[in-house]
Order: C-alpha cells, then sequence, then structure tokens
C-alpha cells in the first residue's frame, strides 16, 4: 500500500473524536487510516495534556494552556514604544 499524507485537518479530527470518547479503532476507521496512526497522534496528544476522560470541552483550555498567544505583547509593545 502507499504512504498517504494524513493533514492536519485529519490529525484534529482524530483527537477530536477520540475526546469525544470514540475508540482508537473506530477513529481510525472513521478516519480511513490505520490504526498505529491514530494511536500516534492520540499519544501525542496525550503527552501534551489531553485527557479523554475530560472531554472536548478541555481542549480548548489545555490548548490554550500550553501554547499561550504571546504575539499580541510584541505589537502592543512595539507600539507603546514608538509613542
Amino acid at each position: 500500500m502507499a504512504f498517504r499524507e494524513v493533514t492536519m485537518i485529519e490529525i484534529r479530527e482524530v483527537v477530536r473524536q477520540w475526546l469525544g470518547g470514540r475508540g482508537v479503532k473506530t477513529v481510525a476507521r472513521t478516519m480511513g487510516i490505520d490504526p498505529k496512526t491514530a494511536r500516534r497522534y492520540i499519544r501525542a496528544a496525550e503527552e501534551v495534556g489531553f485527557v479523554q476522560s475530560e472531554g472536548i470541552e478541555a481542549s480548548t483550555t489545555s490548548a490554550s494552556s500550553c501554547c499561550p498567544n504571546t504575539h499580541g505583547n510584541a505589537i502592543l509593545a512595539r507600539s507603546a514604544a514608538t509613542t
């Protein structure tokens, strides 16, 4: 079987379905990917703090706490320096 690139949208959908309570094999079958591939992305999500029992609602909290948006601070600092 040929290699098929998995898009970021598909990866997010794998994690979303898993957070929604689906099993790894069910997610893989739904997404049309190998279960090992689904496990790899789910394991990566767990490593950064996602927990299936917390559900999808917790995903926005986990994502924002692990990757804070500091881009706006640079813009504010630059505008303060020019005034």
